[in-house]
Formats: C-alpha cells, sequence, structure tokens
C-alpha cells in the first residue's frame, strides 16, 4: 500500500468519497484508473477494501455499496446505470 494513504484508508472503511477535479487534459481520467502496469486510485482502494473485509469476515458483517458519478456541465452523470442521470439544479429545493 502507498503509505500515506495508510490513515486514509483506515480511517474510512465506513464510507469513503473521492472527488476529482481538474481541466481536461489534467489527468483526473489517469489518476482514478491508471494503467494496466500503475493501477490507479479505484482498483488500489477497491483491492485494499477487499482485503479488509476479508481479513475480518469472521467477526463483521459487511456491506458494500458502490456508485460512480461524473457531473460534467451542471449534470450528473450516472457511470454504472447511465440512464438515471439527471442535472444537478434538479436536487436543489
Amino acid at each position: 500500500m502507498i503509505t500515506w494513504l495508510e490513515p486514509i484508508y483506515t480511517k474510512s472503511l465506513s464510507l469513503c468519497s473521492v472527488f476529482v477535479y481538474g481541466a481536461t487534459g489534467a489527468g483526473k481520467t489517469y489518476t482514478m484508473l491508471g494503467s494496466p502496469s500503475n493501477p490507479g486510485l479505484t482498483y488500489r482502494t477497491v483491492l485494499e477494501l477487499y482485503q479488509r473485509v476479508e481479513a475480518v469476515r469472521e467477526e463483521v458483517a459487511c456491506e458494500i455499496v458502490v456508485s460512480y458519478l461524473e457531473v460534467y456541465n451542471e449534470t450528473v452523470i450516472d457511470l454504472i446505470q447511465p440512464g438515471k442521470s439527471r442535472s444537478a439544479l434538479d436536487s436543489l429545493p
């Protein structure tokens, strides 16, 4: 594991959110997805999460729920279920 991420992983097993922001071409997608030889944050986080769940599965019941969203031009795009996309403004009171 990446040493500086240890405290983040340890304290966020109950809730984990990643917000990536930047200009086009800044490397957001590469940071999250990486490459086959250098996996990104998403792969490393999921791998670590499942390893930790496996280590405690005899003592603790765990549930993993995932959402994968993109916000683009004030529209929230569900990348797991693309048909559920909606305007970010729709959720405002």
